[in-house]
């Protein structure tokens, strides 16, 4: 197709070991989608605009490393498969090396789904990988993140999940299958959005948090570091929910939640310990 005519075909290119693929604008400026970049540990999303401001060119950038997922349990083996569905679809996707774990994980199951066990944690301390913490718990993420030094620490999206325009993903930030992040949103380092989530413009969700399957998060939340909302809780828009704060599964937050506080129910309430 011309440039006249409307947008440009997909271009790839290799610089080092950086993929880029990117799209022309076409002359009258029509057309375009969101722009994808990997700059150091943090996956962005933005639009170029095209010189009449409609539209825009997308533009996708992701080195590729090699990863090794800490925890074999079933957090750590839901972010194995991750991995390998998003090598799937893409060759230059990062390649999964195995898994580690300091406890006992169940070996005969890592077998048949052909997850290597690489040891504990300390059998990979010296090897230039990327770590992905498969912990569900925020502060044990915390205290991983914080007792190793990892200089490529890589963000991962299933195929199937979603991000926006003007969107970031912090280091080893996680979007799992069919989670949706809409435009102008910021996940921060570590955090993990599971299954069919939802979180909605404006967005601004710290570190070390953890959203369980089902969570919907409305335009104009702001979630504190480490905080964990339980499965299919709804939080209402414009609320802040603090620091090391826990939602109760299905709960419904219509206002703001202290730091280190407990709600839940419809609409949500703290828990009071007798």
């Amino acid at each position: 197709m011309s440039a006249n005519m409307g947008a440009a075909s997909p271009t790839t290119k290799r610089s080092g070991d950086v993929l880029r693929t990117s799209t022309n604008n076409a002359s009258d400026g029509v057309g375009g989608s969101p722009t994808t970049k990997r700059n150091g540990d943090v996956l962005r999303t933005s639009t170029n605009n095209a010189p009449d401001g409609v539209g825009g060119s997308p533009t996708t950038t992701q080195t590729t490393t090699q990863l090794v997922v800490v925890g074999a349990g079933g957090h750590g083996r839901e972010l194995a498969d991750i991995v390998r569905a998003a090598a799937a679809v893409d060759l230059d996707a990062h390649e999964l090396l195995g898994v580690v774990d300091d406890g006992a994980p169940d070996r005969p199951l890592l077998a048949r789904m052909g997850l290597r066990f690489l040891g504990r944690l300390d059998a990979v301390i010296d090897r230039p990988v990327g770590l992905l913490l498969g912990v569900g718990d925020p502060d044990t993420r915390a205290a991983l993140d914080r007792g190793t030094d990892f200089a490529d620490v890589p963000s991962i999206m299933h195929p199937t999940a979603t991000l926006g325009s003007e969107s970031e993903l912090g280091a080893g930030a996680v979007l799992a299958q069919g989670v949706h992040v809409t435009t102008n949103v910021r996940i921060g380092r570590h955090s993990h959005i599971n299954v069919g989530s939802t979180v909605s413009h404006d967005c601004r969700v710290g570190a070390y948090v953890t959203v369980c399957p089902g969570v919907r998060l409305t335009g104009n939340v702001t979630v504190g570091d480490g905080v964990f909302i339980g499965a299919s809780a709804t939080v209402l828009p414009g609320v802040t929910i603090g620091t090391g704060a826990i939602i109760g599964a299905g709960a419904v937050v219509c206002t703001d939640v202290d730091e280190a506080t407990t709600v839940r129910g419809v609409p949500a309430r703290p828990v009071i310990l007798l």
